[in-house]
């Protein structure tokens, strides 16, 4: 996929953080930091993470808390140079938001999509989103197996759910 390094997705299950205090996963999933304190690559994307509602943050967290343990040992990352340098620049604080009001439909929505979708639907070039191709897919991810996935166009043009 062109990433700095080989990365591996950590066991989020009870048997993989299961000793995490909510505040540690609360500052995982918002602002890419580790129990430990080390720098999270943002293959999970924290910077979306963190501009959510704190209380849609601990919903996560709770649903988190209710999966069964999946014992899984998962290697360690390993970051390329000059990565393995900048990775620890690139967790920021969170910048917490309120959940908008459902009667505002444009609002909530963009308050929804921001979260979930932005980061896997917009491309990216030098591992920054291409602002003039937000939400319209494209991005590849390649299967262990073989073969590809590419994310869907989330735009009202007629090749994404305008059609």
């Amino acid at each position: 996929m062109g990433l700095p390094g080989t990365f591996y997705v950590a066991n989020i299950t009870p048997a993989g953080i299961g000793d995490w205090t909510d505040g540690e996963i609360f500052r995982a999933i918002t602002t890419g930091v580790s129990k430990e304190g080390q720098a999270l690559f943002s293959i999970m994307p924290h910077p979306y993470y963190g501009q959510v509602a704190q209380e849609d943050i601990e919903a996560v967290i709770t649903y988190l808390r209710t999966l069964p343990a999946i014992e899984n040992k998962v290697p360690a990352s390993e970051v390329d140079f000059p990565m393995n340098f900048i990775l620890n620049t690139i967790p920021q604080k969170a910048h917490l938001q309120p959940v908008p009001s459902k009667t505002d439909p444009v609002l909530y929505g963009k308050y929804l999509i921001t979260a979930a979708c932005a980061d896997c639907h917009t491309m990216k070039e030098n591992g920054q989103n291409i602002l003039a191709m937000e939400f319209a897919g494209g991005m590849e991810f390649p299967i262990p197996t073989g073969g590809r996935v590419q994310s869907a166009n989330l735009t009202p043009d007629k090749t994404g759910l305008g059609n």
